[in-house]
């Protein structure tokens, strides 16, 4: 039953992500200059050099795969919703394709680096394995992927925001089936050959409450607690040898 309603929630969020007002909504975003801000905070974590092959998983409009191609770098995006590859092509520079993240229609040990940005929280658990083992196959070894995610132990955080801004405002997102702790993410990469380099908790540079909190809980220890992001940067050590059966543990 839990898994039927998980696929359920899953489907329904394509069907709201896959239309052209919600597409049109993200591209706009993009002229919002404290967007942009709290976009780089991600982005310059990244490291992209000339003549990579940079994938996007989830890539939405296609903001970060341009970014990619003005570094000298060959950018690719992938995504689920028509309308947002539309806007990609229409927009930015790279190659946008829509289709199946869990089933990348790429070549194998193809990217340097894949990128992959609040996406994996709203895939059942089922279907992040398979997007994580596809993300494995098609990046070549020694290549780094790098993913950022809600931090579902950031419990501080969420207190904060119910005292100053009130309950309704953080409700639990609807769109999102399985968040991750720092120990979940690492276990979900790692059984595929995928070894994390670091991870880190933050708070996004974003509006008033955001550049206090990002500084006041800078210590390690609390940024647990109040870093409402999770970030990782991994690197594929392994190429695996029984696929099927770590997909069916």
């Amino acid at each position: 039953m839990e898994k039927k309603m998980e696929t359920k929630k899953s489907l329904d969020y394509y069907d709201y992500y896959n239309n052209k007002d919600y597409a049109l909504k993200r591209f706009k975003k993009l002229s919002n200059s404290n967007y942009r801000k709290f976009y780089a905070h991600f982005y310059n974590r990244v490291s992209v050099k000339k003549e990579m092959k940079v994938l996007d998983v989830g890539c939405g409009v296609g903001y970060f795969t341009n970014l990619v191609e003005l570094k000298g770098a060959k950018g690719f995006g992938i995504d689920i919703s028509k309308e947002c590859i539309k806007l990609a092509k229409e927009n930015f520079k790279g190659e946008f394709l829509e289709g199946d993240i869990t089933k990348l229609p790429y070549e194998n040990n193809f990217f340097d680096v894949i990128h992959c940005d609040e996406v994996i929280e709203h895939l059942s658990l089922n279907e992040a394995r398979l997007m994580v083992n596809e993300m494995q196959r098609v990046l070549k070894k020694g290549g780094r992927i790098y993913v950022k995610t809600p931090n579902k132990e950031a419990t501080g955080y969420r207190w904060l925001l119910q005292k100053f801004k009130g309950q309704q405002k953080i409700k639990k997102n609807d769109t999102h089936i399985f968040e991750y702790t720092k120990r979940e993410l690492y276990n979900m990469f790692n059984k595929f050959g995928i070894n994390y380099i670091k991870q880190e908790t933050y708070i996004p540079n974003k509006g008033v409450l955001g550049v206090f909190l990002g500084s006041f809980f800078s210590f390690p220890i609390l940024r647990k607690w109040f870093g409402i992001k999770l970030f990782m940067e991994a690197k594929k050590i392994n190429e695996l040898d029984d696929v099927e059966k770590i997909l069916n543990t």
